[in-house]
């Protein structure tokens, strides 16, 4: 017995020597929705403190590849109104080597893809969005990437969620068809294990994706549509690596590894793979989260990054810290009875301006909350950072209902926000009891009434349907904008009112 314990101690250890002395680790680092956060923030590191950890995270492996999930570019001053330009910097110092493509790559129409990746010195990747004339994919994209590492070559797929359709303006797209992303990456893996890519069949092959994912506290259970019919739907897949959703993810689906790395750059995804030496035949592979935002004030800024945020926030300061207003309450962008008193108060604001009978708004509209104190133009955009101007329409009562059920039905959303109207909603999903009127007259089904919403849910985003609206005006007007004007007018805000 004694003989038999000593035997399997040395083939233990013979094993692990062997793991360790003939294989070969590679590591992704990888981050995504990163939405131009620049600055430094109560949540959000900056991109000083961001690169700092990043080059961190690469220094410990000279094998390192760097990935991003899309959505880099809009979501706050300094990147909005330079078109990216910092966080192009940013791709660059940090060598990143490819992208997915983000839904929010769009706002700004298509012109800017080509400029970002030479600026950023990156490919994006994008599978399973092709060119409704020619039936390729677009001439800012490329649908695979095989990376040599010491004779290792990992194939990297981008693929974009097919929300994109509705998380856009449909007028930024309406020249792209989207492929189901399982259907695109079981074509792109048959054509690359046939060896048929110019630099060989490769031995990983890792699904770069701006399709979302969440995963359970307690039960480490990962779930999402799109995820699991990719993953079930295109075997051969070594790794995923999600986006879309803002939230952190590191495990497996169907024993393929997954991984998200929150958002704003909070958290930092590593993939760990372990190539055996003599065949380039995968291990292991193993997702993990580094925290970022949690200790960032621990963090030293990286000199080079900071360079960049200080070279464009002095282009951009009298801009950036220009004093608006004050504000004596905090208008809190979370959800208090179905509303948040944010959106109430710019749905408020909205309906002044339009002059209009209610104003409908999607949630995801609004991002961050209006602090007690000061206010900088700066905070105005981080708290709406899209561009969408005002629409106003005769909007028929049934549509109204049905708007102001969308947000409560579907899943992951938050509620429709709203001002001139009264909801109470039941207690089951979809359930609206009844919308009253400012005035106190119930809202009647067939009747229509003056309306303002913006351009993204009149294109169909989140899936709003107001295809049956009638005399529709673009106003033109940035919803921002009009708030902007409104804080200066106001000079003192002291109540949602006001």
């Amino acid at each position: 017995m004694q003989r038999s314990m000593i035997k399997l101690f040395f083939v233990c250890i013979f094993s692990i020597f062997c793991i360790t002395a003939f294989s070969q680790t590679i590591q992704i680092v990888y981050f995504n929705d990163f939405h131009g956060q620049v600055t430094e923030d109560q949540n959000n590191p900056g991109v000083a403190k961001f690169v700092a950890a990043m080059k961190q995270s690469i220094s410990q492996n000279p094998d390192t590849i760097v990935l991003v999930g899309g959505d880099n570019y809009q979501g706050s001053l300094l990147s909005n109104l330079t078109h990216g330009a910092p966080v192009s910097e940013m791709m660059q110092l940090l060598s990143v080597r490819a992208s997915a493509v983000g839904n929010h790559e769009f706002d700004w129409g298509q012109q800017y893809f080509s400029g970002w990746q030479t600026d950023g010195h990156f490919t994006y990747l994008a599978a399973n969005i092709l060119n409704r004339s020619t039936h390729k994919t677009p001439t800012w994209a490329k649908p695979y990437l095989i990376i040599d590492d010491h004779g290792t070559k990992i194939a990297v797929i981008g693929l974009s969620t097919l929300e994109t359709l509705t998380k856009t303006n449909k007028a930024n797209i309406k020249n792209l068809i989207f492929i189901n992303p399982a259907k695109a990456a079981r074509f792109w893996i048959r054509y690359l294990k046939s060896g048929r890519a110019k630099e060989g069949a490769p031995n990983i092959i890792i699904a770069l994706t701006h399709i979302p994912s969440d995963q359970k506290a307690q039960t480490k259970i990962i779930t999402g549509h799109e995820l699991t019919e990719l993953i079930q739907g295109a075997k051969g897949l070594n790794a995923v690596l999600s986006a879309h959703s803002h939230r952190p993810v590191a495990g497996t689906v169907d024993h393929v590894p997954v991984l998200q790395a929150y958002a704003y750059g909070r958290d930092i995804g590593t993939l760990t793979i372990q190539i055996r030496d003599t065949d380039h035949h995968v291990l292991s592979i193993t997702p993990a989260l580094i925290p970022v935002a949690a200790v960032k004030d621990q963090i030293k800024p990286d000199s080079d990054a900071m360079k960049i945020e200080q070279k464009y926030s002095a282009a951009l300061h009298d801009l950036v810290s220009q004093v608006i207003g004050e504000s004596k309450i905090k208008l809190s962008n979370a959800m208090q009875d179905n509303i948040s008193p944010l959106a109430q108060w710019v749905c408020q604001i909205i309906q002044q301006q339009s002059h209009t009978q209610m104003v409908l708004f999607n949630a995801p509209f609004f991002r961050t909350d209006l602090v007690a104190g000061t206010i900088m133009l700066g905070e105005l955009y981080n708290i709406m950072p899209f561009d969408d101007v005002v629409v106003t329409a005769d909007v028929s009562g049934q549509d109204i209902i049905n708007a102001l059920a969308l947000g409560y039905i579907a899943p992951g959303k938050q509620m429709t926000q709203y001002a001139g109207v009264t909801v109470h909603y039941g207690l089951h999903p979809h359930e609206i009891l009844s919308v009253t009127l400012d005035d106190g007259k119930p809202l009647l089904l067939q009747q229509y009434y003056r309306t303002a919403i913006n351009d993204f849910m009149l294109n169909g985003g989140d899936r709003y349907d107001f295809s049956q609206a009638k005399n529709i005006d673009h106003t033109g007007l940035n919803i921002r904008d009009l708030v902007i004007q409104h804080i200066r007018a106001q000079k003192i805000i002291e109540e949602k009112g006001n």
